[in-house]
């Protein structure tokens, strides 16, 4: 479901609609008494402008802490393969990778450096040429026109003496939903659902769907965390510094 729909469903469920009309939203779920929003998109109402903005900022706050929550197993990217010249000072990342889970070279992986190592062994690590053992995160570039989101970049260590194939592997960079996107956390829609229609229900002073909906989207969100493994692992990344 797309982010608008997921806020449409709510928003239909907590009764938020212009013409007072409501329709309840069953899915196959079949989980308690608010079996809502598990794919079935309902025909009722027109959602105000107002009630759309609102469910989007709250489906995007929760959607960001289950982002940060996750084992990225569905937010990892490809490998990033990356040509680099002889006596680069530094390497672009892609522009959508937000962190960095390995670097890795024809000769195997190398290791972050801090700054502080950096600028303690510069002679050996940053500046002489050789056959990069290490890497160190560098601040974002500079937005261009052709790129305006600043892209990572990183520093080889030594420098390399000769051209080189970089394989970087990292985790996309979070970023606000608008109403056509698709969350890319498929596992989270019913929990995101329930949390959007938890907070929306407060408005419509409902307290008794509010509660419900609230224990639901904590049992979703707790059932889409315990179905990925290896969360520890995920979690080891090097996150690049901001311009």
């Amino acid at each position: 479901m797309t982010a608008g729909e997921i806020v449409s469903n709510a928003c239909k469920q907590a009764g938020l609609v212009e013409d007072g009309t409501t329709t309840s939203i069953v899915s196959t779920l079949g989980i308690g008494s608010l079996s809502i929003g598990g794919g079935i998109t309902a025909e009722a109402g027109t959602i105000p402008a107002t009630a759309a903005e609102i469910g989007l900022a709250i489906l995007n706050r929760w959607y960001l802490y289950a982002w940060q929550r996750y084992p990225h197993r569905d937010i990892r990217i490809a490998n990033d393969v990356i040509e680099v010249p002889a006596g680069a000072q530094s390497v672009d990342l892609s522009p959508k990778m937000d962190a960095i889970r390995s670097v890795r070279i024809a000769g195997g992986a190398l290791l972050p450096l801090s700054e502080i190592r950096e600028a303690d062994f510069a002679a050996i690590y940053a500046d002489a040429p050789g056959t990069p053992v290490a890497y160190v995160l560098l601040a974002d570039g500079p937005a261009t026109e052709e790129n305006p989101v600043p892209i990572r970049r990183i520093r080889l260590a030594p420098v390399p003496v000769a051209p080189l194939t970089l394989h970087v592997n990292g985790l996309i960079r979070f970023v606000p939903l608008t109403e056509a996107d698709t969350p890319r956390l498929p596992k989270f829609e019913a929990a995101l659902f329930y949390y959007v229609l938890s907070e929306l229900c407060g408005y419509t002073k409902d307290a008794v769907q509010q509660k419900a909906a609230l224990a639901l989207a904590v049992e979703h969100f707790d059932n889409a965390l315990a179905s990925e493994t290896g969360g520890d692992a995920c979690d080891d990344v090097s996150i690049p510094l901001q311009s």
